[in-house]
């Protein structure tokens, strides 16, 4: 299974991979000895390899996280990674997190989409699943605020919230 969680919000999609590794530490037993991560950006496509080909031990499953290997500027860890999703596994869970630069943290950005000439990043976009994080501007901001304080078990004021709002834009 490929997960793929990408965009400039990297507080909710942090909180995404939070929740991820959570509910596969408590299905998996001796899951936490198959937790395997990997810094795309800076890693060689070696160590891609043996990360992503690595036999689980003692338990059914591994969960693979490999952050932000789109920005590795050795071209040939794309390779690897297709190679290695190429041949698919009931036994792998991959999660690619994916930060975009502060420079893209505007309204008016599009999403990554299937016309880019990365075949890596195309073939995440048509995995398993994919989940986009774009920033949040307007009643998406405030219903976001809004449930944020609830889940914290406080009731968070309009005028709050429009404060709130127009402070992070």
């Amino acid at each position: 299974m490929t997960i793929f969680l990408y965009g400039p919000d990297t507080f909710s999609s942090r909180k995404k991979l939070q929740e991820i590794k959570e509910k596969y530490l408590r299905e998996v037993p001796n899951g936490h000895l198959n937790l395997l991560f990997l810094a795309g950006e800076t890693a060689s496509p070696q160590e891609a390899q043996k990360v992503m080909t690595a036999p689980p031990l003692l338990a059914r499953k591994r969960l693979v996280i490999i952050e932000n290997i789109l920005k590795n500027k050795n071209k040939k860890i794309g390779g690897v990674a297709l190679a290695c999703l190429a041949r698919p596994s009931i036994r792998d869970v991959f999660v690619f997190w994916e930060e975009e630069s502060q420079s893209k943290k505007k309204r008016g950005v599009k999403p990554a989409t299937q016309d880019t000439p990365n075949p890596l990043l195309k073939k995440l976009l048509a995995g398993d699943f994919s989940q986009a994080f774009p920033v949040l501007f307007g009643q998406d901001l405030l219903l976001w605020i809004k449930k944020q304080g609830e889940a914290m078990g406080a009731s968070v004021d309009p005028l709050a919230q429009a404060r709130l709002a127009d402070e992070s834009e």
